[in-house]
């Protein structure tokens, strides 16, 4: 759904398959309830129980930890196509 929101602003002259009859104002204010009722749901979850919420804290910091190691060991080096045609 942010996928759908962000494409809207950030690229609107590019074709889509489908076309949502609203506002760029009117889909931003659309998605506000769903995005609510899914944070409302996941912290509802997470805030049951210690039993719960200790794992869920645990596997959120060992994600976080990862993400940042990838970060700067990146298995792949990308690197942009003109230089690389350059070179």
């Amino acid at each position: 759904m942010s996928a759908a929101v962000r494409m809207r602003f950030s690229h609107p002259e590019i074709d889509r398959p489908y076309r949502v009859n609203l506002s760029d104002r009117s889909l931003a204010v659309s998605m506000v309830l769903p995005f609510t009722l899914g944070v409302f749901i996941m912290m509802n979850e997470l805030t049951k129980s210690w039993s719960s919420f200790s794992p869920n804290v645990v596997a959120l910091l060992i994600g976080y930890l990862a993400q940042k190691y990838i970060e700067r060991h990146p298995y792949h080096e990308y690197s942009k196509v003109l230089e690389a045609s350059l070179t």
